[in-house]
């Protein structure tokens, strides 16, 4: 067997796990299917904050890889355990990265980097810190759930940072290549000297503006917080109609959403059933019947069309928001 036609084994075998394999969410087949194209499948010394299906891929990919990660979800034990992973290749770092990370020496320089650790800020820009002196040059940095505001902001520093160009967006995980810039002091300030600084100084100092009157994220927060706890306990399974601009702002406003057991998205369009959206697949409504526990619509002028598309499908429907009466 050649070696392209293993490595497309191995890419097969991993995406055909289950979505919940384990309990803090998987990476999709078309991002697996990135990791392995960019990175040509030939790498001597990789890492990754997080583990799962991307650490089983580049157990097969890189001649040495370094795992950082917590047993969140069990994602470290089923990654541990799981037959597809060539243990002699990989080396776990159990515990915190925001304290195994600082403690590790690399002793090589690194051919690709995936950032998908703790997700608040600023855990992934300390991750940043710690990793980007030692990815060589034309090395890979992955920085994944860039759709989470404050990683986006650190995606939109690296799109202007001449030490990295950015290669490829992929679901929410943005692929960037190690350029031949010097590399920018981790022990320095030069604020001025980064670009994205440059190009807004001086940035404004008043005050934010007082939230007086209609608050809309705070409206569909007060509603789905609450909602996100008692499904979140009970395991519920949950459907996300809606796959545009107004579900992209709904997750913006409540980022919690992502911590829910999402079984998938609908779509009333016909065509984007069996594509993803947000690492999750896509589906007509009459699908929710039987494959989820309660159906949230997620548009902000059409909840109600969206619950009428389910008037005939046995699942229970609620809307993300409910304005108060003023």
């Amino acid at each position: 067997m050649t070696m392209q036609a293993t490595q497309d084994d191995i890419l097969e075998a991993v995406s055909a796990l289950p979505q919940d394999w384990h309990g803090v969410g998987t990476m999709l087949r078309s991002v697996l299917a990135a990791i392995a194209r960019h990175t040509g499948g030939r790498l001597v010394r990789s890492a990754e904050t997080g583990t799962g299906k991307t650490t089983l891929l580049l157990s097969h990919l890189s001649e040495r890889h370094t795992v950082f990660a917590v047993d969140y979800g069990r994602s470290l034990s089923v990654t541990r355990q799981s037959p597809l992973l060539r243990r002699e290749r990989v080396e776990f770092v159990e515990g915190p990265t925001q304290r195994t990370l600082f403690q590790y020496r690399f002793t090589e320089p690194l051919d690709f980097v995936l950032i998908d650790g703790p997700h608040a800020y600023p855990f992934p820009q300390m991750e940043y810190w710690a990793f980007y002196p030692h990815i060589r040059e034309g090395g890979l940095l992955a920085i994944d759930d860039i759709h989470i505001p404050t990683i986006r902001h650190l995606f939109d520093f690296l799109c202007e940072e001449p030490m990295f160009e950015l290669v490829e967006v992929v679901e929410a995980t943005g692929f960037f290549r190690r350029t031949s810039a010097p590399l920018f002091d981790p022990y320095s300030d030069n604020w001025h000297r980064q670009p994205f600084n440059a190009a807004r100084f001086p940035a404004s100092t008043a005050a934010p503006a007082s939230r007086t009157g209609h608050d809309e994220a705070a409206e569909y927060r007060e509603r789905l917080l609450p909602l996100i706890a008692r499904w979140r306990a009970a395991g519920t399974r949950v459907a996300i109609f809606g796959t545009g601009e107004h579900t992209t702002r709904l997750f913006d406003m409540v980022p919690e959403l992502e911590t829910l057991s999402i079984a998938g998205f609908l779509d009333s369009d016909p065509g984007r059933r069996g594509t993803t959206w947000r690492r999750w697949p896509v589906y007509t409504p009459d699908w929710a019947e039987g494959h989820c526990d309660v159906v949230l619509c997620s548009s902000f002028h059409h909840e109600l069309a969206q619950m009428a598309l389910l008037d005939h499908v046995n699942v229970k429907v609620v809307p993300s928001h409910i304005r108060k009466a003023a």
